[in-house]
């Protein structure tokens, strides 16, 4: 099995990719996470949630929402 990499926060995906690392790349004030394949050919974005972390519920939340409350 291959040794798996995981890479600091990025402002964008390198290239050329490193095979069979995890980066995250900066947006906004958090990340998004992409798994690179084992060539480095590819980086797939991870599936994530939306997730508030607030002690102000959403006005309107959308669909699938998950709302933290630090109050």
């Amino acid at each position: 099995m291959a040794a798996m990499k995981i890479d600091k926060v990025v402002s964008s995906l390198p290239d050329p990719l490193d095979a069979d690392t995890v980066y995250a790349v900066r947006v906004g004030e958090g990340f998004d996470l992409y798994i690179s394949n084992s060539d480095g050919t590819a980086a797939y974005k991870l599936n994530t949630l939306n997730i508030v972390v607030s002690d102000t519920e959403p006005a309107s939340p959308a669909m699938g929402l998950i709302w933290v409350d630090t109050s």
